[in-house]
């Protein structure tokens, strides 16, 4: 009687802690929100610096530029934190489907005007940081709850 209680307490126990890590959402399905940073790259300024992001929601961030001048659009950390399936340049479509780990950033505004899409979905939570100009302190952060 001994083994099958603790038998259930310990598959109670792993049950509880893989429902716990689990993130919600539904992986496949078309963007929920869409999510817009306009760039501007001249004088290096950006429509947003705050967005408030939940995990297991999925999201389509899509950074225009003006193409006053070349701008890198870096968020590193909090490309580590996301299952990112796809980034779309000038209707390309590059499929990481989870897998973009050695994703620093993307640069827009050479050759002019244009813009980027990254779908995603965070899975964990946290502050992250992005920036256009790091030296400078331009930049913002995606909130993850």
């Amino acid at each position: 009687m001994k083994k099958i209680l603790t038998g259930v307490a310990l598959a109670t126990l792993l049950a509880a802690t893989a429902a716990h890590g689990q993130v919600g959402g539904n992986l496949a399905a078309a963007p929920a929100e869409n999510l817009t940073l306009a760039l501007t790259g001249a004088a290096p300024a950006l429509s947003e610096t705050t967005f408030n992001l939940t995990t297991g929601d999925y999201y389509r961030l899509t950074i225009t530029t003006d193409g006053g001048a070349e701008v890198l659009f870096t968020a590193p950390t909090f490309f580590q934190n996301i299952w990112m399936n796809q980034i779309v340049v000038a209707g390309m479509e590059i499929k990481l489907w989870g897998g973009a780990t050695a994703v620093a950033g993307v640069e827009v505004g050479e050759g002019g005007a244009g813009d980027v899409a990254i779908t995603f979905v965070p899975i964990r939570p946290g502050e992250y940081q992005f920036w256009i100009d790091e030296e400078a302190g331009i930049g913002g952060t995606f909130i993850v709850q």
